[in-house]
């Protein structure tokens, strides 16, 4: 099997099989979140769920819409990448609902509800694992706003100041003088590009 078709062959397994097991399974739509003690049928062992997973799962569902749908527009259709995002939102939901205790300290796992907590505060991995999937998430939701609310066609710039409902404050379109990241920021994509290129 040469490159081309393991990746094929991946993308295949990806979208055809993995996900749509996970989404039949595991993704709880009535209280939010997962449960991620499966069996190979897909049958719950445990419906308790394990914050650190879910915030795992809020990436996973983020970055199949960041990294996936959009390089690969033949193969994931408009109704597939509908429910990554309908997913990924329910994550963030079950977290931002569930996942933190009253000090905002990052809990370890809580009944099938999220109202119970079974475990709290135990592990840095947690938080990691929670930044992990807010990052990821922010770029889906902040895309999504971002192209709504900045873009000014007649200008080819963005809007750079806008309130916090997304109405523009001023009419100025660019700044005087460029930020200095755009070149950064390019040569950073580049090189990027030419590693996945080169592997």
């Amino acid at each position: 099997m040469n490159l081309c078709d393991l990746h094929s062959f991946l993308l295949d397994h990806l979208i055809e099989d993995v996900m749509p097991f996970w989404i039949k399974h595991s993704v709880d739509w009535t209280n939010s979140g997962m449960w991620t003690c499966l069996a190979d049928d897909g049958t719950v062992l445990k419906r308790d769920k394990y914050i650190w997973s879910n915030a795992r799962a809020l990436w996973t569902f983020s970055a199949l819409v960041n990294r996936i749908a959009g390089q690969h527009p033949d193969r994931v259709n408009s109704k597939i990448e509908e429910t990554w995002r309908r997913a990924a939102d329910n994550q963030y939901h079950f977290l931002e609902r569930c996942g933190r205790d009253d000090n905002g300290y990052w809990i370890y796992v809580v009944d099938e509800t999220g109202c119970t907590v079974i475990e709290g505060e135990n592990s840095i991995v947690v938080d990691a694992f929670a930044i992990y999937g807010l990052v990821e998430y922010f770029r889906l939701k902040c895309y999504d706003w971002a192209f709504a609310h900045f873009p000014v066609k007649e200008h080819g710039e963005w809007t750079q100041k806008l309130d916090r409902f997304g109405h523009k404050i001023d009419d100025l379109i660019a700044l005087p003088v460029k930020d200095p990241y755009h070149l950064p920021r390019g040569l950073i994509i580049a090189i990027e590009t030419l590693d996945r290129l080169t592997q």
